[in-house]
């Protein structure tokens, strides 16, 4: 069921238009820009994710939180697992095995997970009590139990809620999903 979902939602996200991208980015990052989640305390960060071919866009969100001086942190996979770094600009980052950009080891120090504040997190689908369909390889899933005081905020668009997702006992459950709609409160 998970392959079917994944399968559906993956072609409709790869049919979006890049003015379709571009408008939903710009709403979901003034809806984020303007909330709470940008008053990051003194010595917390906020963790999103570098966004690759048509996924809901982040970099608006990055640069803006960064200008800002907000530590920003960002995703690095190493075998199964996934590495927070402290992102210091664009020169810092280089493509991955899977053509994202990453931060660049050399570059950037390893973030401190305890600070991780709040995290944007990316998937394929969502439903409204939180579930997530990511790409099935589980990085995510292994790593937000690390990060268990931080605000988890799943990242896509409209089209991606769905009324079911299924899941598993690995399967970690978001906080909020932001569309370029607005957000949805999973906790409710």
């Amino acid at each position: 069921m998970k392959t079917q979902i994944r399968h559906n939602l993956l072609k409709e996200r790869d049919a979006l238009s890049p003015n379709e991208i571009i408008a939903a980015g710009n709403a979901a990052a003034s809806l984020f820009l303007n909330s709470e989640f940008t008053k990051i305390p003194e010595g917390k960060s906020l963790m999103l994710y570098a966004s690759f071919r048509n996924e809901m866009p982040t970099w608006t969100i990055i640069d803006k939180l960064f200008d800002m001086g907000i530590k920003i942190i960002l995703p690095k996979t190493s075998g199964d697992d996934l590495i927070p770094y402290e992102y210091g600009g664009p020169h810092t980052l280089a493509k991955d095995s899977f053509g994202i950009l990453s931060p660049d080891p050399a570059l950037c120090g390893e973030a401190d997970t305890t600070e991780i504040n709040t995290v944007l997190v990316p998937g394929i689908g969502f439903d409204k009590t939180g579930n997530r369909l990511g790409f099935g390889r589980g990085y995510y899933d292994r790593f937000l139990p690390n990060i268990p005081d931080a605000v988890k905020i799943g990242l896509c668009y409209n089209f991606q809620i769905r009324p079911f997702i299924p899941v598993n006992e690995t399967d970690v459950p978001m906080d909020l999903i932001l569309t370029e709609s607005g957000f949805i409160n999973c906790k409710k």
